[in-house]
Order: C-alpha cells, then structure tokens, then sequence
C-alpha cells in the first residue's frame, strides 16, 4: 500500500528543483541519478529522460516536467519562458494577442519568484513581479521584478 504522505513528500521534493520552460537540465540530471541510484536504467537524451527496468515492455509513462517561469534578458528584463523559447528554440514566430498579454501579465502580478543558475540549480537570488508590460511590439510579456 503507497503512503499518501510519502507521494506529497516526492512531490514537495520534486517541486523545489527548478525546471523553468527551455531550462530543465537540472531536474533532468537529479532525476537520472535519482533513477541510477534505485537500480534502474536512466538515459539522458536532449530534454528528455529514458528509464526502464528489469521488463521495460510492461508499462510506459509519459511525464512532462517544465514548470512555468521568466527567462532574463539583461537590464533587469524578464519574459514568459515559455514564448521566449518557442521563439529561441523553434523559431516560431510570437503572435499572441493583447488579450493573451495582459493575461499572462495578471496571472504573475505580485508573484515571488528566484532566479537560478541553469547549470547547477544553485539560488541567484530572489524578487517580487512588480509589473509586466504587455508589449504587442514584439509579441513578449515584460516583466521587472523588486525586491
């Protein structure tokens, strides 16, 4: 019989390593040696994470793991992760609506939030979202952050 308060204690666990859209390698890493060390077979691939076990063949589960987020762009600038990497990553075009915007902006108003080190996961520090400007210019939400 699985404990509930062991599954909200791997959720609480999971949930404190950072997996911002487009930045995820850090909890994929925790998840691979999390994974080795229970004497599975883990296998890294480009943004995602193989494992199996003794009978690979007798279940399959899917998980996505990216987290929402701001991803800096200098100057004390943020943008939603999530459009900046579709842009980066994919070369899709932005084209969100102001509504979609201004959506995005009040969703996250207020929002405490921590900046990480993509590499190590390691805290860089920490603000509050003080305004997000939605901004039909370039199709980006902008967001600056305080203390």
């Amino acid at each position: 019989m699985i404990d509930l308060s062991d599954i909200i204690a791997k959720i609480e666990e999971y949930a404190a390593i950072p997996a911002v859209v487009g930045y995820e390698d850090v909890f994929l890493d925790y998840l691979y040696e999390e994974f080795n060390n229970k004497n599975l077979h883990a296998t890294k691939h480009r943004n995602l994470l193989e494992v199996s076990g003794d009978n690979p063949g007798s279940a399959i589960i899917c998980a996505h793991i990216d987290r929402h987020g701001l991803v800096s762009l200098g100057d004390g600038e943020y943008v939603y992760a999530a459009q900046y990497i579709r842009e980066i990553k994919y070369g899709e075009r932005n084209e969100q609506t102001y509504m979609e915007l201004e959506s995005i902006a009040n969703r996250f108003h207020g929002e405490r939030v921590f900046s990480y080190d993509p590499k190590t996961g390691k805290q860089l520090g920490e603000g509050r979202i003080q305004t997000c400007l939605p901004s039909m210019l370039d199709g980006d939400a902008l967001f600056h952050i305080g203390r």
